[in-house]
């Protein structure tokens, strides 16, 4: 603070890595960025999530979802979040209806617990003002960070965690295969 006015200040960097430029953005002492909190980085690194077995162009937009949380665009996070939930019931050949129902079908095919056919809704819920085109304010960033994690459960849910144990079966019955293969010690 210089004259009771605080200043912002940015600076370009160069990524040691890649050698892509970023811009920080911070307050305080200008002449020592490492002892400032930076505010800001842009472009935002929020890296992407590892949906391994996550249908790509649905883990694509799962990782969007992440990038508008970051950027603190609340009703793009939460209706692209809904539009995730409805992407995964469409992989699954769940056409008919609305979201809703959509998500009432994952769950009655046995494909979502319970809990995840809430979650779902309550995702849903939380970005229907917006996707209708109602003027109310924004859900909580908080509201959305759980929302977005709620999301990222019933990705794993319907594709991660069926995919790791078709892996963890398959290493069973290869390992099963193999002992039965192998000559035991007599001694």
């Amino acid at each position: 603070m210089v004259g009771g006015i605080e200043y912002q200040y940015m600076a370009a960097f160069r990524c040691s890595h890649c050698s892509s430029l970023s811009l920080a953005r911070w307050s305080g002492d200008p002449t020592d960025v490492a002892n400032n909190d930076i505010q800001d980085w842009i472009p935002l690194d929020v890296g992407d999530y590892d949906y391994e077995d996550v249908p790509e162009l649905i883990a694509n937009m799962a990782n969007e979802v992440h990038r508008c949380l970051a950027a603190n665009a609340p009703r793009a996070t939460a209706i692209l979040g809904r539009a995730v939930i409805e992407a995964s019931a469409k992989h699954f050949d769940i056409n008919e209806g609305k979201v809703h129902e959509k998500i009432e079908a994952l769950y009655a095919r046995g494909l979502i617990r319970e809990h995840l056919k809430e979650a779902a809704h309550a995702i849903r819920i939380f970005a229907n003002d917006s996707a209708h085109g109602d003027l109310v304010e924004p859900p909580e960033h908080e509201d959305l960070e759980l929302a977005v994690e709620l999301m990222d459960e019933v990705l794993d849910e319907l594709f991660q965690a069926p995919a790791k144990v078709i892996r963890l079966r398959d290493a069973a019955a290869a390992r099963t295969r193999a002992s039965k293969g192998v000559a035991k010690d007599p001694g």
